[in-house]
């Protein structure tokens, strides 16, 4: 129940910037890179990761829930690796800028949500060669023992 939760939540952050046109597509999910074609550009993925919970008293432990948000910025000869990467702190930006607006996501999260923004370099997607940045979110929750 809390992975499914948190998920929705960070999700509905994602799909404003969706809607807002900041990103093309936004998935829940790791997608097939061989099989899947965005339909515009950039492309989210909102990707779980292992937790890891710590003792926190005889009630309570403290779990962090963590998810990768993998943003791809297509790369081809209008468009060259620097202005992919400028194109990507815009997206890197708003992301950032919608977490930090609702760090508690809606009350949640007891503690407040962890970003941490790391560069992971260049791939290809379907044929495509894309950027890919990560922002790791580590959300913390306090999980009852009772």
């Amino acid at each position: 129940m809390y992975f499914s939760s948190i998920r929705a939540a960070i999700k509905v952050i994602l799909d404003a910037l969706a809607t807002g046109g900041t990103v093309g597509v936004v998935y829940n999910g790791e997608q097939n890179k061989q099989a899947v074609q965005p339909k515009a550009w950039p492309a989210v993925e909102l990707v779980r990761l292992d937790s890891r919970s710590d003792f926190l008293d005889n009630q309570t432990d403290e779990t962090d829930f963590a998810f990768d948000i993998r943003i791809f910025t297509q790369v081809h000869h209008e468009l060259s690796q620097g202005d992919a990467e400028v194109e990507a702190d815009t997206v890197i930006d708003a992301i950032w800028a919608g977490i930090m607006g609702d760090v508690h996501l809606n009350g949640l999260l007891e503690n407040r949500m962890r970003p941490l923004v790391s560069a992971r370099g260049f791939q290809t997607w379907n044929g495509q060669n894309v950027r890919m940045d990560v922002i790791k979110l580590a959300c913390t929750k306090l999980v009852s023992l009772t």
